[in-house]
C-alpha cells in the first residue's frame, strides 16, 4: 500500500464560477472557486500560483468563450510564467452568435521557487463562461 504524506503534495484546481467580461488587454483571469489547494500555492484573490519549490510542474487550462456581437467571437488567453507566455489558447465560435467554444491546453514547465503562473486575456470584450459546471478551469501540480 502506498502511503502519501499530503503535506508534501503541491496541487491546485480552481474554476470560474461567474461569467467574466474582460475589460482590458492583459487582464488576469481569476478562477475564484478553489476546489483543491494542497500546499497553498494558488492565490484565489489574484489568480496566481507561486511555485513553493524548484521542480517540474504540470498546468492545465480550459476556457469556454461565449460568442456574441456585443462581445467577441474569438479570444486569445495565455498562460504566463512571470511575464513570459508559455501557452496560448484560441477559442473561436466562428462568428456564430449565442454559441460557445472551448479551448484547452497543458504545459509541463520547469519552475524555480518564487516563479509565478497566471492566466491573462489578450483582448478586451471576451465573455468567458463561468458556472457551477466547471466549464472554465485552471489547475496544476508538482510532478517532481
Amino acid at each position: 500500500m502506498l502511503i502519501v504524506n499530503v503535506s508534501d503534495i503541491i496541487a491546485f484546481y480552481a474554476t470560474l464560477t461567474t461569467d467574466l467580461l474582460t475589460t482590458s488587454a492583459g487582464q488576469a483571469v481569476i478562477f475564484d472557486k478553489i476546489t483543491t489547494n494542497l500546499g497553498g500555492a494558488y492565490d484565489g484573490s489574484s489568480g496566481t500560483f507561486t511555485a513553493p519549490v524548484n521542480g517540474v510542474y504540470v498546468f492545465s487550462l480550459t476556457i469556454r468563450l461565449y460568442g456574441h456581437p456585443q462581445y467577441t467571437y474569438q479570444g486569445t488567453f495565455q498562460l504566463m510564467v512571470n511575464r513570459a507566455v508559455q501557452l496560448s489558447l484560441y477559442p473561436d465560435t466562428h462568428s456564430q452568435s449565442g454559441k460557445f467554444s472551448s479551448a484547452s491546453g497543458t504545459a509541463v514547465l520547469t519552475l524555480n521557487k518564487g516563479d509565478t503562473v497566471h492566466v491573462v486575456s489578450k483582448e478586451t470584450k471576451n465573455f468567458i463562461e463561468g458556472s457551477e459546471d466547471y466549464s472554465s478551469y485552471f489547475s496544476g501540480f508538482l510532478l517532481k
